[in-house]
C-alpha cells in the first residue's frame, strides 16, 4: 500500500466518523445552542447593517457651526447650548424648525427627529425613488394636504410631517408603533392588518432605536 493510499483511506474514514457523529442524538443539545448562537451574530450582522446603511446615507463630513467652522471641529451643541443626542446631531436652523413643531403639535421632538433622520438622514433634498420629498419625506399628497406648499424647503417640510405624527399619535391614542407605521404604510394599511403591519416592523425598529437611545 503506498502512502498515498493509505491517506485516501484515513480521509474516508474520517469523514464516515465525522458523518456519524452529526447524525447521533446525544448532540442535539449541541447543534440547538449552535443555531442560537449563529441567530445572535445574523442580529449582530444585520445590526452593522443598518448602522452602515444609515451612515452611507449621511453626508461624509460632519456639521459645522459659528466659531467652530473656522478650526473645523464638530460640534455637538447647537447654539443654545442644548446636546444634540448622537446621530441626531443636525444643523442649529434645523434644530430651531424641530423644536418649532414639536412645541405647536405637542409632540416629543426626539420622536420628530428620529423619524427625520432615518427618513432622510436630515438632508432637505432627498428624494425617494417613489417621489417622497424632503427632511421627512413627504409624498406629494401628503405635503399638499398638510400644508407644505414647498417640500424641499425644511421648515414647511419639518411642520408637516410633525403634524402628520401629530394626527397619528392622536389616531392611535398615543400608541408610537402604530403611529410610525401609518407614517411609514399609511393609515389605511394599519386599519387593513388591523394593527401594525409586519413589512414596518423594520422601520418601527430603526427609529425606536433612536428614539429609545
Amino acid at each position: 500500500m503506498t502512502i498515498q493510499d493509505y491517506q485516501t483511506i484515513s480521509s474516508v474514514k474520517a469523514s464516515t466518523r465525522f458523518t456519524s457523529k452529526l447524525s447521533n442524538p446525544t448532540i442535539e443539545a449541541d447543534r440547538s445552542e449552535f443555531a442560537t448562537d449563529l441567530e445572535s451574530k445574523i442580529a449582530a450582522i444585520q445590526d452593522a447593517f443598518l448602522e452602515a446603511e444609515v451612515a452611507s446615507a449621511q453626508s461624509l463630513e460632519p456639521i459645522y457651526s459659528g466659531a467652530d467652522k473656522a478650526n473645523r471641529i464638530p460640534t455637538t451643541y447647537n447654539s443654545e447650548g442644548v446636546y444634540n443626542e448622537g446621530k441626531l446631531c443636525c444643523s442649529d436652523e434645523l434644530n430651531s424648525y424641530f423644536k418649532e413643531a414639536a412645541e405647536k403639535y405637542n409632540i416629543d421632538v426626539k420622536l420628530l427627529k428620529s423619524v427625520a433622520f432615518i427618513e432622510s438622514s436630515f438632508r432637505p433634498n432627498a428624494t425617494s425613488k417613489c417621489g417622497a420629498m424632503g427632511i421627512m419625506q413627504l409624498m406629494p399628497s401628503a405635503a399638499k394636504q398638510y400644508g407644505a406648499k414647498n417640500p424641499y424647503d425644511p421648515r414647511q417640510n419639518i411642520m408637516a410631517g410633525a403634524k402628520i405624527l401629530s394626527t397619528f399619535l392622536k389616531r392611535y391614542d398615543g400608541d408610537i408603533e402604530k403611529t410610525l407605521a401609518a407614517y411609514n404604510a399609511g393609515p389605511g394599511n394599519v386599519k387593513k392588518a388591523g394593527g401594525v403591519p409586519e413589512y414596518t416592523r423594520s422601520y418601527i425598529n430603526k427609529v425606536l432605536k433612536y428614539y429609545n437611545s
